[in-house]
């Protein structure tokens, strides 16, 4: 009973976090994660061990969710059109994330598979949050594109990397070489399975595009490619991504077979996939941020500190990579916002519980570190964001 009572708890409590950032324009994740941490660790209300028995199951629907939320962003015309967006996100996640991987090495000596796992739950900017903001705004497309496009990949790389660590850590004394063959093996049955699957469903789609229960029945398939693939030791969230990827370009991927969607079946598939996504994904988020609030432990003032260390790293990265290749462009005020993108999101929050249910002996410190770096990245992009728009109030207009 206590189960669905936490839940439904939650559930109401993410609504609550979603309005105060509509007031305070504060990241609803900091709301969430407070919430947890009043509810469990300070009054105890509600105790993490109440809903830990579903969280593998639900972080399993979270990591196909987020992997198939991210193929739905990339868009084909834009990879093509636009490589300048592949090489800005690819450049500022692989400096993040090897200026933590090093950091975690150096600093506790760990193996080079732990502190890269690290480099990857913190070296992702995937976050809603400035692009919520960005989209209220009289921001250029090609902006837009570009922070929508970074969420969608930085989450892709960040989980590749993270599970293709512990997959690496789990696997003992293997050579390297012997590792990197199961874990192109991995990938690829993962690949095909997603293929698969999507080419299958989008043909069922162009079916049946005027039906009800079109969504749901999307996600059922996206579980079950999930679940086929892992079932081959293939890779869920890849299937996930790739499965994504053909759903969310079914009109240029639907040529292919002769397929012809007219503009009211374009417009209906495409309020289903967004709006019904969004739903989803609002309640996956609201979980994890409530969730990770509610496992926080009291420990010594190191992990505050450190957590704070990470949050200037990660931003002093992100002015470094983006100073130099936005200078010179013609992004205008709005290059400003490019460098303020150093809020953490939901693929923190999931990685964390991930890597710290697979490194056990760490798991207070990753899940006290996560919180820490969630709420103080976030904190400064929000205050950042904010002194920016009182410096652009005469170029900037709200929509």
């Amino acid at each position: 009973m206590w189960d669905f009572i936490t839940s439904s708890v939650i559930i109401f409590l993410g609504f609550i976090g979603v309005m105060l950032f509509k007031v305070f324009s504060i990241p609803e994740i900091i709301f969430l994660i407070l919430f947890g941490i009043f509810l469990g660790p300070i009054f105890n209300f509600f105790n993490f061990s109440n809903i830990s028995s579903v969280l593998p199951y639900f972080t399993c629907f979270a990591i196909a969710v987020l992997m198939f939320d991210s193929g739905l962003r990339l868009k084909i015309e834009r990879l093509f059109e636009n490589s300048k967006l592949i090489y800005l996100s690819l450049l500022s996640f692989i400096f993040s994330f090897s200026v933590i991987s090093i950091l975690f090495k150096f600093l506790f000596n760990f193996r080079w598979a732990i502190s890269l796992a690290f480099g990857a739950l913190f070296g992702g900017c995937g976050n809603t949050v400035l692009l919520t903001l960005l989209r209220s705004m009289n921001i250029k497309e090609e902006s837009l594109t570009y922070f929508s496009f970074e969420l969608a990949f930085s989450n892709i790389l960040s989980f590749i990397v993270a599970l293709s660590s512990l997959n690496y850590l789990s696997m003992g004394m293997v050579k390297i070489v012997e590792s990197l063959k199961m874990l192109f093996t991995q990938f690829s049955a993962g690949m095909m399975v997603g293929g698969l699957i999507g080419v299958l469903w989008l043909i069922i789609i162009y079916a049946i595009r005027r039906e009800e229960y079109f969504y749901i029945l999307t996600l059922a398939m996206l579980i079950a490619a999930y679940s086929f693939a892992e079932g081959m030791d293939g890779s869920g969230p890849l299937a996930s991504l790739i499965f994504g990827f053909i759903i969310g370009n079914y009109e240029r991927v639907g040529r292919i077979f002769g397929f012809k969607f007219d503009v009211h079946e374009v417009g209906s598939i495409r309020y289903l996939l967004g709006g019904l996504h969004s739903e989803i994904t609002f309640l996956i988020r609201v979980f994890f941020f409530v969730i990770l609030g509610l496992s926080f432990t009291v420990a010594s003032s190191f992990e505050f500190l450190f957590g704070l260390l990470i949050t200037l790293l990660l931003f002093l990265c992100r002015l470094f990579v983006m100073l130099p290749l936005t200078i010179k462009r013609e992004f205008s005020y709005e290059k400003y916002f490019f460098y303020l993108n150093v809020g953490r999101g939901l693929a923190t929050a999931v990685l964390s519980f991930i890597i710290s249910s697979q490194l056990s002996d760490l798991s207070n410190f990753i899940l006290n570190l996560s919180i820490y770096v969630l709420i103080f990245s976030n904190l400064l992009m929000s205050v950042l964001v904010k002194l920016t728009l009182r410096e652009l109030t005469p170029v900037v207009s709200v929509k």
